[in-house]
């Protein structure tokens, strides 16, 4: 059976989380027997990890960019005669009666944390339209399903499947790294993130703070140099230099109140990092070892959880912990699960005689 691959997200995204997904996804499907087709559009050569995919471009359906901004929350017209399954990378379905329309879901963030009303409602439409519409809908954590049921009440569970993430490979413990005494904080900063909440913390225990992630604010600087904290920025770097922070520091400080499935707690542990985060939503899911998880993201309880680790004697017990943990999340295991839905959709199909 053919599979529609709608990679839609690399002309919307330079970079980001669902953009490291699906590439890995689609790195994989076009290794296999499954006759693959890409719709794509004109700006990918910008996308991060569509840079790093090689795919012939006889399998490539491109499409005009002709109003995208538009186009994008419109769904694609596909002319096949025969049935076919169609995934797309964002939020699109396919009207054709011979498709089958499977929709990967990762988060609910919009839905809970959105304070631009338009942005909010447009996003919620779209998502909410293609979960609908959708014969198969993927959640990468039961969190997430847990969310899709709780805001769409209304769709089938029998529909929804779940499969996590992977973590990339470059991820690993390095030999003879040296450890440096500094605190690690990676991604988003805004709101429910509660990068804040962090600064006094690590003031208290003297502990210096490497930023990864988009430009630092004018208001988050001020807010570094008044509580007194040893902070460095380094901006967006490659999984190769990410890898080696996680390796030198102390701890991968999460406090994130809201994931989907938290892909840099995995990529910490398979590092060697331990991960002190915020319990709750996809974090306790899969985190595994909960004893570094934070009831309650407060200046006591954070404090608390830095001085553990900066003195601990379980130190390596943590990390080793982590290391076993992170086993669970390979991109395999998930083009795996994938490839058991894609089947499964194939063999009604034959059962039924719809082929």
């Amino acid at each position: 059976m053919r599979i529609v691959y709608d990679n839609i997200i690399f002309t919307w995204q330079q970079s980001g989380g669902i953009s490291v997904v699906w590439g890995h996804l689609l790195k994989r499907m076009l290794k296999t027997s499954f006759n693959v087709t890409c719709i794509e559009y004109s700006g990918t050569e910008r996308n991060i990890t569509r840079k790093t995919l090689n795919i012939p471009s006889k399998l490539i359906d491109k499409r005009s960019n002709f109003a995208f901004k538009i186009r994008r929350y419109l769904n694609p017209i596909i002319k096949i005669k025969e049935p076919f399954i169609f995934h797309s990378s964002y939020f699109r379905t396919c009207h054709n009666k011979q498709a089958i329309n499977v929709t990967t879901v990762h988060d609910f963030t919009y839905e809970l944390f959105e304070t631009n009303l338009l942005k909010k409602l447009l996003h919620c439409w779209q998502k909410h339209r293609a979960i609908r519409h959708s014969d198969c809908i993927v959640c990468v954590s039961y969190n997430t399903r847990n969310d899709l049921l709780r805001f769409l009440p209304d769709v089938d569970p029998a529909k929804i499947h779940v499969i996590y993430n992977g973590v990339d490979e470059a991820f690993r413990p390095l030999p003879d790294i040296q450890k440096k005494n500094y605190v690690l904080f990676v991604g988003q900063r805004k709101g429910y993130k509660n990068f804040e909440s962090i600064l006094h913390p690590l003031a208290k225990a003297n502990l210096p703070l490497v930023i990864v992630g988009k430009p630092l604010t004018e208001k988050e600087k001020k807010k570094l140099v008044a509580v007194g904290i040893k902070y460095h920025y380094i901006g967006t770097i490659s999984n190769q230099e990410l890898n080696k922070r996680y390796n030198e520091a102390l701890c991968l400080l999460y406090p994130s109140s809201y994931e989907g499935f938290g892909l840099p707690v995995i990529e910490a542990q398979r590092a060697g990092c331990p991960v002190i985060a915020k319990e709750g939503s996809s974090i306790t899911e899969i985190i595994g070892d909960t004893r570094l998880l934070l009831h309650h993201v407060s200046k006591e309880e954070i404090l608390a959880k830095l001085l553990l680790l900066k003195e601990s004697k379980l130190y390596q017990d943590f990390v080793d912990k982590g290391l076993q943990n992170s086993q669970k999340y390979t991109w395999d295991l998930m083009t795996k699960g994938y490839l058991k839905l894609y089947e499964s959709i194939c063999k009604f199909n034959l059962e039924n005689n719809l082929i």
